[in-house]
């Protein structure tokens, strides 16, 4: 479908259809919206864990902390808490 026939069937609507419309496609836009955060931040979060158990990971197997900060880009502070965990 054109844009041209969004437009005439759009022409075609009450006032009232027109306004259940308009919220609808502002509702739809919301929930897609709210969709792509929560999947950006469920990558992240996603990322987070893993960084967090690699450093676990070498941090059992006796790797200076400052490397470990260093290869996963923890701080010495969150690598502590992790041996301490």
């Amino acid at each position: 479908m054109k844009e041209n026939d969004n437009e005439c069937l759009i022409s075609n609507l009450t006032d009232m259809e027109k306004k259940i419309y308009v919220r609808n496609v502002l509702e739809y836009a919301d929930v897609k919206e709210s969709l792509m955060c929560e999947r950006k931040y469920g990558r992240e979060l996603g990322r987070e864990e893993e960084r967090r158990t690699i450093a676990r990971n070498m941090f059992s197997e006796g790797i200076d902390p400052a490397i470990i900060a260093k290869t996963t880009g923890l701080t010495l502070k969150e690598i502590q808490a992790l041996a301490q965990e």
